[in-house]
Protein backbone atom coordinates (compact mmCIF):
# COMPACT_ATOMS: atom_id res chain seq x y z
CA UNK A 1 0.00 0.00 0.00
CA UNK A 2 2.83 2.41 1.01
CA UNK A 3 4.72 1.95 -2.44
CA UNK A 4 1.09 2.16 -4.38
CA UNK A 5 0.87 6.03 -2.94
CA UNK A 6 4.49 6.38 -2.78
CA UNK A 7 4.23 6.39 0.87
CA UNK A 8 7.34 4.47 1.51
CA UNK A 9 9.46 7.30 2.97
CA UNK A 10 7.18 7.38 6.01
CA UNK A 11 8.52 3.80 6.68
CA UNK A 12 11.63 3.30 5.31
CA UNK A 13 13.01 6.74 6.76
CA UNK A 14 14.42 8.22 3.56
CA UNK A 15 12.80 11.22 3.96
CA UNK A 16 13.05 13.28 7.95
CA UNK A 17 9.50 13.22 9.36
CA UNK A 18 8.00 16.84 9.30
CA UNK A 19 5.81 17.03 12.52
CA UNK A 20 4.62 20.46 11.96
CA UNK A 21 3.44 19.60 8.48
CA UNK A 22 -0.84 18.67 8.92
CA UNK A 23 -0.96 17.24 5.52
CA UNK A 24 2.48 15.37 6.51
CA UNK A 25 1.10 14.27 9.89
CA UNK A 26 -2.11 13.08 8.30
CA UNK A 27 -0.46 10.99 5.51
CA UNK A 28 1.43 9.36 8.60
CA UNK A 29 -1.62 8.57 10.68
CA UNK A 30 -2.68 6.82 7.72
CA UNK A 31 0.46 4.65 7.24
CA UNK A 32 0.64 3.72 10.99
CA UNK A 33 -3.45 2.48 10.81
CA UNK A 34 -2.30 -0.18 8.16
CA UNK A 35 0.32 -0.87 10.07
CA UNK A 36 -2.00 -1.49 13.08
CA UNK A 37 -3.89 -3.95 10.90
CA UNK A 38 -1.12 -5.82 9.66
CA UNK A 39 -0.10 -7.63 12.44
CA UNK A 40 -1.65 -9.19 15.50
CA UNK A 41 -2.63 -7.97 18.63
CA UNK A 42 -0.22 -9.31 21.13
CA UNK A 43 2.78 -7.76 18.92
CA UNK A 44 0.96 -4.18 19.01
CA UNK A 45 0.78 -4.90 22.52
CA UNK A 46 4.48 -4.74 22.78
CA UNK A 47 5.38 -1.77 20.07
CA UNK A 48 2.90 0.63 20.01
CA UNK A 49 3.91 3.67 21.95
CA UNK A 50 2.43 7.33 22.71
CA UNK A 51 2.50 9.99 19.80
CA UNK A 52 5.15 7.72 17.64
CA UNK A 53 5.61 7.51 14.11
CA UNK A 54 4.93 5.49 10.90
CA UNK A 55 8.60 4.79 11.16
CA UNK A 56 9.24 3.95 14.79
CA UNK A 57 6.15 2.02 15.08
CA UNK A 58 7.63 0.23 11.93
CA UNK A 59 11.04 -0.39 13.78
CA UNK A 60 9.74 -1.88 16.36
CA UNK A 61 7.92 -4.15 15.02
CA UNK A 62 10.95 -5.69 12.93
CA UNK A 63 12.95 -5.83 15.84
CA UNK A 64 10.12 -7.87 17.44
CA UNK A 65 10.03 -10.38 14.70
CA UNK A 66 13.85 -10.60 14.61
CA UNK A 67 14.14 -10.86 18.29
CA UNK A 68 13.16 -14.65 17.89
CA UNK A 69 14.50 -14.86 14.13
CA UNK A 70 17.01 -17.81 15.55
CA UNK A 71 14.59 -20.52 17.50
CA UNK A 72 11.91 -19.74 15.03
CA UNK A 73 14.39 -20.10 12.19
CA UNK A 74 15.40 -23.90 14.16
CA UNK A 75 11.88 -25.25 14.71
CA UNK A 76 10.36 -24.28 10.96
CA UNK A 77 13.54 -26.02 9.45
CA UNK A 78 12.87 -28.70 11.71
CA UNK A 79 9.18 -28.95 10.52
CA UNK A 80 9.84 -28.40 7.04
CA UNK A 81 12.44 -31.63 6.75
CA UNK A 82 10.54 -33.79 8.72
CA UNK A 83 7.09 -33.49 6.87
CA UNK A 84 5.19 -36.19 5.36
CA UNK A 85 2.67 -36.36 2.92
CA UNK A 86 0.30 -38.74 5.02
CA UNK A 87 -3.08 -39.04 4.08
CA UNK A 88 -3.04 -35.73 2.09
CA UNK A 89 -3.29 -35.36 -1.32
CA UNK A 90 -0.09 -34.41 -3.65
CA UNK A 91 -0.86 -31.07 -4.62
CA UNK A 92 -2.32 -30.15 -0.86
CA UNK A 93 0.94 -31.81 0.47
CA UNK A 94 2.66 -29.60 -2.41
CA UNK A 95 1.30 -26.59 -1.20
CA UNK A 96 1.66 -27.29 2.57
CA UNK A 97 5.44 -27.44 1.84
CA UNK A 98 5.74 -24.63 -0.23
CA UNK A 99 4.13 -22.44 3.69
CA UNK A 100 6.83 -23.90 4.78
CA UNK A 101 9.71 -22.44 2.47
CA UNK A 102 7.66 -19.18 2.63
CA UNK A 103 7.90 -19.17 6.65
CA UNK A 104 11.81 -20.17 6.50
CA UNK A 105 12.45 -17.12 3.82
CA UNK A 106 10.47 -14.84 6.32
CA UNK A 107 12.96 -15.66 9.34
CA UNK A 108 16.21 -15.25 6.76
CA UNK A 109 16.30 -19.04 5.77
CA UNK A 110 15.54 -18.97 2.12
CA UNK A 111 14.64 -22.75 0.72
CA UNK A 112 16.32 -23.79 -2.88
CA UNK A 113 14.40 -25.32 -5.39
CA UNK A 114 16.72 -28.40 -5.17
CA UNK A 115 16.27 -28.77 -1.87
CA UNK A 116 12.18 -28.49 -2.61
CA UNK A 117 12.66 -31.09 -4.71
CA UNK A 118 14.34 -33.14 -2.61
CA UNK A 119 12.17 -33.02 0.33
CA UNK A 120 9.37 -33.91 -2.01
CA UNK A 121 10.69 -36.64 -2.68
CA UNK A 122 11.70 -37.26 0.68
CA UNK A 123 8.13 -36.98 2.17
CA UNK A 124 5.89 -38.39 -0.72
CA UNK A 125 4.57 -41.69 -0.08
CA UNK A 126 6.19 -44.85 -0.94
CA UNK A 127 3.69 -46.14 -3.72
CA UNK A 128 5.01 -43.00 -5.88
CA UNK A 129 8.61 -45.25 -6.15
CA UNK A 130 8.75 -45.19 -9.68
CA UNK A 131 7.69 -41.55 -10.09
CA UNK A 132 10.38 -40.79 -7.78
CA UNK A 133 13.32 -42.47 -10.03
CA UNK A 134 11.53 -40.91 -13.07
CA UNK A 135 12.03 -37.47 -10.67
CA UNK A 136 15.12 -37.99 -9.24
CA UNK A 137 16.24 -38.71 -12.90
CA UNK A 138 15.48 -35.39 -14.77
CA UNK A 139 18.39 -32.64 -14.71
CA UNK A 140 17.45 -29.30 -13.21
CA UNK A 141 13.56 -30.13 -12.57
CA UNK A 142 11.89 -27.57 -10.49
CA UNK A 143 9.45 -28.15 -8.10
CA UNK A 144 6.32 -27.47 -10.08
CA UNK A 145 7.37 -29.94 -12.33
CA UNK A 146 8.23 -32.78 -9.66
CA UNK A 147 4.68 -31.85 -8.00
CA UNK A 148 2.33 -32.17 -11.53
CA UNK A 149 4.32 -35.85 -12.48
CA UNK A 150 3.23 -37.13 -8.84
CA UNK A 151 -0.10 -35.33 -9.21
CA UNK A 152 -0.81 -36.69 -12.79
CA UNK A 153 0.67 -40.25 -11.20
CA UNK A 154 -1.95 -40.12 -8.38
CA UNK A 155 -4.84 -39.59 -10.83
CA UNK A 156 -3.81 -42.48 -13.29
CA UNK A 157 -3.85 -44.66 -9.89
CA UNK A 158 -6.96 -43.82 -8.90
CA UNK A 159 -8.71 -44.53 -12.38
CA UNK A 160 -7.00 -47.65 -12.57
CA UNK A 161 -8.17 -48.46 -8.96
CA UNK A 162 -12.06 -47.61 -10.21
CA UNK A 163 -11.52 -49.54 -13.30
CA UNK A 164 -10.00 -52.59 -11.34
CA UNK A 165 -13.40 -52.42 -8.59
CA UNK A 166 -16.18 -52.06 -11.38
CA UNK A 167 -14.42 -55.05 -13.71
CA UNK A 168 -14.54 -57.28 -10.47
CA UNK A 169 -17.70 -56.32 -9.79
CA UNK A 170 -18.84 -57.43 -13.04
CA UNK A 171 -17.02 -60.70 -13.54
CA UNK A 172 -18.48 -61.53 -10.36
CA UNK A 173 -22.08 -60.77 -10.78
CA UNK A 174 -21.81 -62.59 -14.43
CA UNK A 175 -19.78 -65.84 -12.71
CA UNK A 176 -22.99 -65.74 -9.92
CA UNK A 177 -25.61 -65.80 -12.79
CA UNK A 178 -23.49 -68.77 -14.96
CA UNK A 179 -22.97 -70.95 -11.73
CA UNK A 180 -26.98 -70.73 -11.66
CA UNK A 181 -27.69 -71.90 -14.75
CA UNK A 182 -24.98 -74.90 -15.29
CA UNK A 183 -26.48 -75.91 -12.27
CA UNK A 184 -30.00 -76.01 -13.52
CA UNK A 185 -29.36 -77.13 -16.80
CA UNK A 186 -26.54 -79.81 -15.47
CA UNK A 187 -29.29 -81.60 -14.19
CA UNK A 188 -29.27 -85.04 -16.36
CA UNK A 189 -32.23 -86.51 -18.01
CA UNK A 190 -35.06 -88.99 -15.74
CA UNK A 191 -33.11 -92.34 -16.03
CA UNK A 192 -34.28 -94.50 -18.51
CA UNK A 193 -34.43 -98.64 -18.05
CA UNK A 194 -31.11 -100.10 -19.52
CA UNK A 195 -31.52 -102.60 -22.11
CA UNK A 196 -29.97 -105.90 -21.75
CA UNK A 197 -28.13 -107.86 -24.21
CA UNK A 198 -30.18 -109.91 -26.88
CA UNK A 199 -29.08 -113.14 -24.87
CA UNK A 200 -30.59 -111.92 -21.40
CA UNK A 201 -34.02 -110.94 -23.34
CA UNK A 202 -34.31 -114.43 -25.03
CA UNK A 203 -33.94 -116.06 -21.79
CA UNK A 204 -36.65 -114.16 -20.13
CA UNK A 205 -39.14 -114.39 -23.02
CA UNK A 206 -38.15 -118.37 -22.59
CA UNK A 207 -39.15 -118.03 -19.15
CA UNK A 208 -42.26 -115.85 -18.99
CA UNK A 209 -43.41 -119.14 -21.79
CA UNK A 210 -42.34 -121.65 -18.78
CA UNK A 211 -44.63 -120.37 -16.34
CA UNK A 212 -42.52 -118.67 -13.98
CA UNK A 213 -44.13 -116.57 -12.04
CA UNK A 214 -40.78 -114.58 -11.10
CA UNK A 215 -40.07 -113.42 -14.79
CA UNK A 216 -40.47 -109.95 -14.26
CA UNK A 217 -38.18 -109.99 -10.91
CA UNK A 218 -34.97 -109.07 -13.46
CA UNK A 219 -36.60 -106.20 -14.53
CA UNK A 220 -37.35 -105.40 -11.07
CA UNK A 221 -33.99 -106.11 -9.83
CA UNK A 222 -32.56 -103.90 -12.50
CA UNK A 223 -34.34 -100.89 -11.18
CA UNK A 224 -33.98 -101.19 -8.20
CA UNK A 225 -29.78 -101.56 -8.09
CA UNK A 226 -30.08 -99.03 -10.55
CA UNK A 227 -31.87 -96.51 -7.95
CA UNK A 228 -32.57 -92.60 -8.25
CA UNK A 229 -30.16 -90.38 -9.96
CA UNK A 230 -28.62 -87.70 -8.39
CA UNK A 231 -29.43 -84.31 -9.67
CA UNK A 232 -26.33 -82.55 -8.69
CA UNK A 233 -24.19 -81.04 -11.63
CA UNK A 234 -20.43 -83.23 -10.68
CA UNK A 235 -22.73 -86.82 -11.29
CA UNK A 236 -21.69 -89.52 -13.49
CA UNK A 237 -22.99 -92.87 -13.71
CA UNK A 238 -21.53 -95.45 -15.41
CA UNK A 239 -24.54 -97.91 -17.07
CA UNK A 240 -22.03 -101.04 -17.31
CA UNK A 241 -21.52 -100.73 -13.87
CA UNK A 242 -25.11 -101.84 -13.35
CA UNK A 243 -25.30 -103.80 -16.56
CA UNK A 244 -22.60 -106.31 -15.41
CA UNK A 245 -24.12 -106.20 -11.87
CA UNK A 246 -27.72 -107.68 -13.46
CA UNK A 247 -25.99 -110.07 -16.10
CA UNK A 248 -24.14 -111.68 -12.55
CA UNK A 249 -27.42 -112.59 -11.19
CA UNK A 250 -29.28 -113.87 -13.75
CA UNK A 251 -26.18 -116.28 -14.30
CA UNK A 252 -26.48 -117.37 -10.58
CA UNK A 253 -30.41 -117.87 -11.34
CA UNK A 254 -29.42 -120.00 -14.21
Amino acid sequence: MCGKFRLLHHVNGSVPPRRTDPSWEQVDCCVRTWLYGSVSQDVLDFTMAEDQTARQLWVAISNKFQANQAPRAIFLSKDFHSMTQGDLFVMDFGKKMKLAADALLEVGHPVTEPTLVLNLLRGIRPKFSNTKDIVAGTKDITFDEALNQFALKELRMANEAKVLSSTALVAATTGYGSSCRSSSSAAPPPQQHLQLPQQQQQQRRRRKKGGNGSGGAPEQQQQQLCGPTPTGPWFCFSPWGGMALTMMKHSARL
